[in-house]
């Protein structure tokens, strides 16, 4: 049993070898009476007479709650709805196989709404990771005309949201902070025409993040405007699950900073050029390694504080071939008005790259202004990159800083870098932007004014 490694046994030694001797007798150590019977009740009732609104208030604990076809469940301020602690609760959550506090599968007309709190208590057991029930926030899958707004959701013991082959999402003025476990991402989006906006994500893994894991699925018409998104990983990402496509992605108006100092990923000291815990991996990272395909990704207006490792990354890949044969492709993305007021927190510069014999094509820059941490070790900074296809995608995924440091390009084509400021913090000897292998279109002088 992999048990989330050496972070949980230094600070919960005995909780470890407890719940791991209790899930072996097939329980938990750690189980809560429940309160999910009464609620689900309530729930199926409203549902079955032709649907209306659960209200809740004070405090209650569940596991697997699962809201029906036209009920909305409304958290009045003050209620909170407290996670069970025990993993055999969630171990059939519908369509998953890890569990939630709130689920539904293949509901319509489905709200969640109110200032309460859903509390996942995620820190309140080790993580014993690959173990079926290990649980998210809120799960809906497969569900039509959804509605989340102004509730908060926070410390999951894995995943925050996840919206799973939806169509017709709106989430608004939500709250997710999810920092006390291995796999905290904040919203997790598999669905098709949602909008999100003035939502506030601050999480320890990604923040705002876009997955597919169906092959004959397409992510598509989603709009995300005026979020707040604070990760220790990367804040806005298309990928790593990539088996499906992406379609008609705008994102715009967004935040991006790290308010949390790094617990978990301590390992980022090791990236060339980190000094300090207070970072986050990429800002904005697209990419397409699983076999499917991207195709119209926008992201505008973009304001990049604390924490940014890496700007931008850009990656096609061969990670995991299609057994179908079909083309895999990422191709028309526009990252445009992108602004810096903090330097990066390592010497990795953005990159634009194609593996496996796959070539990202119509990449656009445009009218941003990056300030990267410089380098002034020329031995360090100039070093040549290796091929590293099918690895996992990241910034730091080539182990060099890159030879620019602003963009490095390789096996793309049609990349336009156009009026785009680099702005190192001091003498580096890379040039702002290198093309190896590239269609160039037009870059940015070697040394910006």
């Amino acid at each position: 049993v992999n048990t989330g490694g050496i972070y949980d046994l230094y600070r919960r030694p005995k909780l470890v070898v407890d719940t791991i001797r209790e899930l072996y007798r097939g329980k938990s150590a750690y189980e809560d009476r429940t309160d999910t019977e009464t609620l689900q009740a309530r729930i199926d009732a409203i549902s079955a007479a032709g649907g209306g609104t659960v209200c809740v208030t004070g405090e209650w604990t569940v596991a697997s709650l699962k809201l029906k076809s036209g009920v909305t469940l409304r958290l009045e301020e003050g209620t909170r709805l407290l996670a069970s602690t025990n993993y055999a609760d969630y171990v059939n959550t519908p369509g998953e196989n890890r569990g939630a506090v709130i689920c539904a599968e293949d509901a319509e007309r489905i709200a969640i709404e109110g200032k309460g709190v859903i509390d996942g208590r995620g820190g309140c057991v080790p993580c014993v990771r690959k173990i079926p029930g290990r649980w998210r926030g809120v799960v809906l899958t497969r569900c039509k005309d959804v509605r989340i707004e102004d509730v908060m959701i926070r410390d999951a013991h894995s995943w925050g949201c996840f919206l799973k082959e939806c169509d017709g999402v709106v989430v608004r003025r939500v709250k997710i902070s999810n920092h006390v476990n291995h796999n905290n991402d904040g919203l997790d989006i598999a669905s098709r025409n949602v909008l999100v906006e003035e939502c506030d994500i601050d999480s320890e893994d990604d923040g705002l993040v876009f997955k597919n894991m169906n092959p004959d699925f397409v992510v598509e018409h989603v709009r995300v405007r005026n979020c707040r998104i604070s990760s220790n990983t990367s804040f806005i990402k298309i990928g790593t699950e990539t088996f499906g496509g992406f379609r008609d992605i705008d994102i715009r108006d967004c935040e991006l900073d790290t308010r949390v100092p790094i617990t978990i990923r301590s390992n980022y000291l090791r990236d060339p050029g980190v000094t300090t815990l207070h970072t986050g991996a990429e800002g904005i990272a697209v990419e397409m390694v699983d076999g499917g395909f991207i195709d119209g990704v926008t992201v505008s207006g973009v304001r990049m504080k604390r924490g940014i490792r890496v700007p931008i990354f850009v990656r096609l890949d061969r990670r995991t071939p299609r057994m179908d044969g079909k083309l895999s492709y990422l191709r028309n993305v526009l990252i445009e008005d992108v602004t810096m007021e903090e330097p990066t927190t390592s010497w990795i510069a953005s990159s634009i790259t194609g593996g496996s014999g796959l070539r990202p094509e119509n990449v656009t820059i445009r009218n941003s202004v990056f300030r990267p941490k410089a380098c002034s070790q020329t031995s360090v900074a100039m070093q040549s990159v290796p091929e590293v296809d099918g690895r996992y995608p990241s910034g730091k995924m080539f182990l060099v800083p890159l030879p620019a440091c602003g963009f490095f390009v390789r096996h793309a084509d049609a990349v336009l870098i156009k009026d785009v400021r680099v702005l190192p913090t001091g003498e580096d000897p890379r040039p702002h932007v290198v093309y190896d292998d590239s269609g160039e279109m037009e870059k940015v002088p070697r040394r910006c004014p």
